[in-house]
């Protein structure tokens, strides 16, 4: 089973489109935050963030179930939408309850 230290962190990207926008929201924080996507062999995934806009803000994480093409799946007995608030411990047993599925 796959958990929260198996993550392969990357900065939270800006749409170039829309950086102006974000700059205006959020003119004091630099940091967007990171992301980890991971696909298990189930056919579903998950998507795991921090930042300040994630649910819990830049010190906690959100997880979201993906679908067998990365998109969000919000129709699991796991989840129906981004669950946050989560330490590390949270997120490894989404994990494992996503891996389970």
């Amino acid at each position: 089973m796959f958990t929260f230290e198996d993550l392969q962190w990357r900065g939270r990207p800006v749409p170039p489109e829309e950086y102006h926008i974000w700059i205006k929201q959020y003119p004091k924080v630099p940091d967007l935050g990171v992301y980890a996507l991971m696909q298990f062999s189930n056919g579903y995934g998950v998507q795991v963030a921090r930042g300040p806009q994630t649910i819990g803000g830049p010190e906690l994480f959100e997880v979201r179930v993906l679908d067998s093409e990365g998109k969000y799946c919000d129709t699991t007995s796991v989840a129906n939408g981004a669950v946050g608030n989560l330490n590390k411990a949270g997120v490894t047993s989404y994990m494992s309850q996503i891996q389970s599925l």
